[in-house]
């Protein structure tokens, strides 16, 4: 299941909270990167269409699992 659920509302929820978690002390550089990346192009978009392509969902999705257990 790769989030295809996700809405552009959720997707910042996610990304937010994996920010403000434990987590982000065992994130690796390009993590945070993605982390900060993927905020920045859903909060600038003023549309409320998800606008991630599947492989930066796949991601977030990936990083989602891998940290979740500090959630």
């Amino acid at each position: 299941m790769i989030m295809e659920f996700m809405t552009k509302p959720g997707a910042i929820i996610k990304i937010k909270l994996l920010q403000n978690s434990p987590a982000r002390d065992y994130f690796e550089s390009t993590e945070r990167l993605l982390l900060k990346t993927l905020l920045s192009k859903l909060e600038m978009d003023n549309s409320e269409k998800f606008q991630l392509n599947s492989a930066e969902t796949k991601m977030l999705h990936k990083m989602y699992e891998k940290y979740k257990k500090y959630l």
